[in-house]
């Protein structure tokens, strides 16, 4: 069902803009919702999702890591989090708090010789105190500016929450009351509607619709909408807040000239998992559920369609990069493959991914581990910290029933999927 849902995701009534040929440098715009699902778009009235993604690809077999530290450092990097000893989300009390090494070239830095000016706004968390300055982690890594920033993630225990938190702009800090979704639109909107003169590159990291589980505020709702009474409530009105606030962003935007990328670093939090989930396990785990989440991609010269080509965040610098005219670094962005081609089209493949948490950061030798390892031709083997249960995703998407498993050395499939964990995994 999920599978038929998702299909027709990309055909909601909303025509697709007529595509123009790729004749100039893109403006790009990423767009990282925390802990959003397949399911949950599914099942909740997203209208500006499903306008962007009747516009572009939407990419069906797209894969996150359990956690949302080593997916951001995917997506800036283009290389698994474990290469830099990121495995789970950073904690911004701890002084030992292992995050990107600042000599590690970022997205950013890549594109500056295209001349791209560029802005992260909200959630950095790829460095750590131990690292960098928090206040001036993005900047650091490359961004020319960090606005209505998060250094790493909301700390209820300290009091913060989406409408009481410590803001960031350019290395000053204030104190923010303003929605986070809001206060980060708002703040790219700013931004984006400054004089140019160059290509741009606008990087979003929301904290919502993750935690902390609050109820947005009623005006970004849709009218009568009823108020939330359960944690599952309150994050479905955070999904339609980010939602609305969304197409604020994207009516900021010309898509003849720039093209949009919006994903999740995870998938739908374990408390509040879906009222129909099927999966077993969601946010955390290597299940489905924790680690294939939405990705859609809109604007210059890109396709409207979907596509099954496996994909995961390690791939979206080389993507953007080879969008913006520019080869992949030497050093650096060693794990991602660019889908460009299939942009427009063109379908190509690309070997297995890997999702993967562990724990501490920076451990040579994990203690905690989970991991999922998947093929372009949908078998998985999922380690979740105790046993392998390898899965066949085309004929079991929701990995219901557990295949037999071949002793290593005996099935050149698990082999190779093993051989990938365990070249990468601590």
């Amino acid at each position: 069902m999920l599978r038929v849902l998702l299909t027709a995701l990309a055909a909601v009534a909303l025509a697709a803009v007529p595509l123009r040929a790729q004749s100039t440098t893109p403006d790009l715009v990423v767009v990282v919702a925390n802990d959003l699902g397949w399911e949950d778009l599914a099942q909740l009235p997203t209208p500006h999702i499903d306008a962007l993604a009747a516009s572009g690809t939407v990419f069906l077999e797209h894969y996150a890591d359990p956690s949302g530290a080593p997916t951001r450092f995917a997506l800036n990097y283009g290389a698994y989090g474990a290469r830099e000893g990121v495995g789970f989300d950073l904690a911004p009390s701890d002084p030992a708090s292992v995050g990107a090494s600042t000599e590690r070239i970022a997205l950013p830095r890549a594109l500056l010789l295209a001349r791209y000016r560029s802005c992260c706004f909200g959630i950095w968390g790829v460095t750590g105190a131990a690292d960098a300055q928090p206040d001036a982690g993005a900047r650091i890594c490359g961004y020319q500016h960090w606005r209505a920033g998060i250094p790493q993630r909301l700390v209820p225990a300290a009091g913060e929450s989406h409408t009481n938190w410590r803001r960031i702009d350019d290395g000053q800090a204030s104190v923010e009351t303003t929605y986070t979704t809001t206060a980060i639109v708002d703040a790219f909107v700013a931004w984006w509607s400054a004089p140019a003169g160059a290509p741009r590159l606008a990087y979003l990291g929301f904290p919502g619709p993750g935690g902390p589980r609050q109820a947005a505020p009623t005006a970004l709702l849709p009218v009568g909408h009823p108020v939330p009474t359960t944690e599952r409530e309150e994050y479905e009105s955070a999904v339609l807040a980010f939602d609305h606030e969304l197409g604020r962003l994207l009516a900021a935007i010309d898509l003849t000239s720039t093209v949009v990328v919006l994903t999740s670093d995870g998938g739908t939090p374990s408390a509040v998992t879906p009222p129909a989930g099927q999966y077993p396990g969601y946010g955390g785990s290597p299940f489905g559920g924790g680690v294939r989440v939405p990705l859609v991609v809109a604007g210059q010269g890109v396709s409207a369609t979907t596509s099954r080509r496996l994909t995961h965040a390690v791939d979206l610098p080389a993507t953007l990069l080879e969008l913006a005219g520019r080869p992949t670094p030497p050093v650096g962005f060693e794990d991602g493959v660019s889908f460009a081609p299939d942009l427009t089209g063109v379908v190509t493949t690309r070997g297995p991914v890997l999702a993967l948490s562990f724990q501490p950061n920076g451990a040579q030798v994990a203690t905690t581990k989970r991991w999922c390892a998947v093929d372009d031709d949908g078998h998985a083997l999922v380690w979740n910290g105790t046993n392998e249960l390898y899965f066949d995703l085309v004929n079991d998407p929701f990995q219901t029933t557990p295949l037999p498993i071949a002793a290593p050395g005996t099935d050149p499939v698990l082999d190779a999927l093993r051989d990938l964990a365990a070249s990468i995994a601590p």
